[in-house]
């Protein structure tokens, strides 16, 4: 299990995180799967706080670069209230979840 690069994490902090690890494990808990049990359960914290907005936004940037002609129009930025986003915007992006690792995480 890694812990993280030495100009990172201290020895100091490294011990910490060792021996809390050995708590988690005479808990009967697996370290590693609880590392990655706290980062979906945060993830997912996240993805409840984005609107339907905020991510097609964040969607369109990102796949902005892959699109030849962008700048002569893409026509999902340019008017976004006329493909439906307007009607979703004030719901969290949970709602419309279909994440089946989500149940488990709640």
């Amino acid at each position: 299990m890694g812990l993280g690069s030495l100009n990172l994490v201290s020895l100091a902090a490294a011990r910490d995180i060792a021996v809390e690890c050995r708590r988690q494990v005479l808990s009967g808990l697996d370290p590693l799967e609880e590392r990655g049990r706290v980062k979906r359960v945060r993830l997912l914290e996240q993805a409840r706080s984005i609107t339907f907005q905020e991510a097609a936004e964040q969607c369109i940037a990102s796949k902005k670069p892959e699109w030849k002609n962008f700048d002569t129009g893409c026509p999902f930025s340019s008017k976004p209230r006329q493909h439906g986003i307007q009607e979703v915007d004030s719901n969290a992006l949970y709602n419309l979840s279909h994440d089946p690792g989500a149940a488990e995480l709640r």
